[in-house]
């Protein structure tokens, strides 16, 4: 086997490590309502809370029109702290 085959094989298998966690995440947000992405601004406010907005589109790499719908929406659907814990 060449050094290449094993690269191929290597990327081959991280591809699907990361499509599998993706299945995971999405299946794990839709117990909730809600979306990856809006999992993800969830989990990324808890960690750091006290980010300005537009901090928190730059670490999430989105634009903040992007991130300011994403809340909408979880606004919408009055996802709090509270909810998530029950």
């Amino acid at each position: 086997m060449s050094r290449g085959s094993v690269d191929m094989n290597f990327l081959f298998n991280a591809r699907r490590i990361a499509t599998a966690g993706t299945r995971l995440c999405d299946k794990q947000a839709a117990r909730y309502g809600i979306t990856r992405a809006q999992w993800a601004v969830l989990a990324k406010v808890e960690r750091t809370e006290g980010l300005k907005q537009s901090e928190l589109a730059e670490q999430m790499e989105m634009q903040p029109i992007t991130l300011t719908r994403l809340i909408d929406r979880l606004c919408d659907k009055r996802l709090d702290r509270t909810a998530q814990r029950r």
